[in-house]
């Protein structure tokens, strides 16, 4: 079961966050790899059965699935900073009269 988890941060302390939790997908990434090479000179030198080779396949397809689910947290992370950071950059009065349209 995957749950949404929502916190706050310093607007300034947004870029530094991105970049430890890129580091830390970087990180799982590289692990991903070398799983994946050492598997492949397992299934090469068939020196374990099926079973635990489709089973080490299988987990390694569920971290790049977490990988790949925390890349899109980047992304909500990275539109978001972006639009507060125009928003700030507007004239108060047309933020305001901005937020009435859309009303």
């Amino acid at each position: 079961m995957k749950v949404g988890i929502h916190y706050k941060i310093d607007l300034e302390e947004v870029p530094d966050h991105l970049e430890e939790l890129f580091n830390t997908a970087s990180r799982r990434l590289t692990v991903v790899a070398n799983e994946s090479a050492a598997l492949a000179t397992k299934i090469k030198s068939r020196s374990f059965p099926t079973p635990v080779l489709v089973r080490q396949i299988v987990d390694l397809r569920l971290e790049m699935e977490r990988v790949d689910s925390l890349y899109a947290d980047f992304a909500s992370i990275l539109t978001g900073y972006e639009q507060t950071l125009l928003k700030l950059s507007k004239p108060p009065e047309e933020v305001e009269g901005h937020s009435e349209a859309e009303e």
